[in-house]
């Protein structure tokens, strides 16, 4: 599961951990943090959205997130996204590729 929480959203930053840290208990989740951006990230959609796409296109694989930046243990469900994420070059994946 991919929790994306902007900074200037009026929904509680806290509201969005607490459900995240519940669903921790019944899969696996990752939460991102993006600085900039309120509860529709339209400050940086293209960052966000591209992680929601990579997130998914990795999931429905199969496959570990290669480009989402990695979970910080002392700090969890609070990764924050990097600024420029989405222009950021793909890392090989270790799967099969897929059709050119």
């Amino acid at each position: 599961m991919l929790v994306v929480h902007g900074d200037r959203s009026r929904a509680g930053a806290a509201d969005s951990l607490a459900y995240a840290e519940r669903a921790r208990a019944v899969t696996r989740v990752r939460r991102l943090e993006v600085s900039k951006a309120g509860h529709f990230l339209l400050g940086r959609a293209e960052d966000a959205w591209s992680a929601a796409v990579d997130f998914t296109l990795d999931t429905l694989a199969g496959r570990k997130p290669t480009r989402l930046p990695p979970e910080n243990p002392s700090v969890p469900l609070r990764t924050p996204l990097p600024v420029g994420y989405s222009g950021q070059p793909l890392r090989s994946r270790s799967s099969s590729p897929g059709p050119e």
